[in-house]
């Protein structure tokens, strides 16, 4: 089998992949300044990046050649915070700084051509984070006007405004399930919904800091949340299971491996960390980072 890809982007502007489970660095892609976001392709075969600014690269991940850049969201301070792919594979989300995310549709044999398909508006400020539903009939984001908001892809009308935070949201993500949804806030607190209505399950406090990053594990049963430290969260009763001290100040971004052994964390002290998860041992580290880390992407893979 074909060895895991891990992406890793930086405040240096880079984005290195490295092979897993060996740890090796595989190559640097280079043109972006200040990358926010990366994303694969479900089948691994494009990787899509964000950055401050402005654009949105993709690139071949079986060579490293960038295949396309189109100018997607732009202002005098900042320019695109998340961008990730539909489930199927078709569609690219992205969000930023002009307030709007946008659906770009993703056509392998078309490229470099990257057609923009709506622009969804209404938000009172920067939207920080996107995110699919498992089955693809929902997208969500999260913004600095304090609310997230849900999508239906096929037409894109808004389905609901979940407010209730105390400061900005950032990252969203769906349970494995489609059936949970989870927002992350500024004020420390993640909030957990019932997609079936949108009604509010649960909130978890207690992280000292704002949420920067949140990964449900494949079999939904727990919630990884990123702050200062890592908490573990058990979904169905709301119970802290476990904190790791995982980084120098603050961890940015957050992935389980595909078969939940391992937990993967990026954070502002330059490095890639790879937890086992049964006994939060850590096996791993990746250095050689010149930049805090801001987003990290996994391809399918069993250690």
């Amino acid at each position: 089998p074909k060895a895991a890809l891990l992406a890793v982007a930086s405040y240096d502007g880079k984005i290195r992949i490295w092979q897993l489970p060996d740890g090796s660095l595989l190559r640097t892609l280079t043109g972006h300044t200040w990358v926010h976001s990366v994303d694969f392709s479900p089948d691994g075969r494009l990787l899509a990046s964000g950055s401050r600014d402005g654009t949105i690269k993709i690139w071949r991940v079986e060579d490293g050649r960038l295949i396309t850049t189109v100018t997607a969201h732009r202002n005098s301070e900042g320019g695109v915070e998340s961008v990730a792919f539909s489930p199927n594979g078709k569609l690219l989300a992205s969000c930023g700084w002009d307030r709007t995310v946008k659906l770009w549709e993703v056509n392998i044999e078309n490229l470099p051509i990257l057609p923009l398909l709506k622009t969804l508006t209404g938000y009172g400020d920067i939207v920080q984070d996107v995110a699919f539903r498992p089955d693809g009939t929902f997208l969500a984001s999260g913004s600095v006007d304090g609310t997230a908001r849900i999508w239906r892809v096929a037409d894109g009308t808004l389905v609901t405004i979940l407010e209730g935070n105390n400061d900005w949201v950032g990252p969203v993500a769906f349970s494995p399930d489609s059936r949970i949804f989870a927002s992350g806030s500024g004020d420390g607190i993640v909030k957990l919904w019932r997609t079936e209505d949108w009604a509010l399950l649960t909130s978890l406090p207690g992280h000292n800091g704002g949420v920067n990053d949140i990964d449900f594990s494949p079999d939904g049963r727990v919630l990884a949340v990123a702050s200062r430290d890592i908490k573990i969260w058990r979904v169905s009763d709301g119970t802290l299971i476990r904190s790791v001290e995982a980084h120098t100040y603050a961890v940015n971004s957050i992935k389980f491996s595909s078969n939940g052994k391992f937990l993967l964390s990026g954070g502002t002290d330059d490095t890639v960390k790879i937890w086992q998860v049964s006994d939060w041992k850590l096996i791993k580290i990746l250095g050689g980072h010149t930049g805090g880390i801001t987003s990290l992407a996994l391809t399918n893979f069993q250690f």
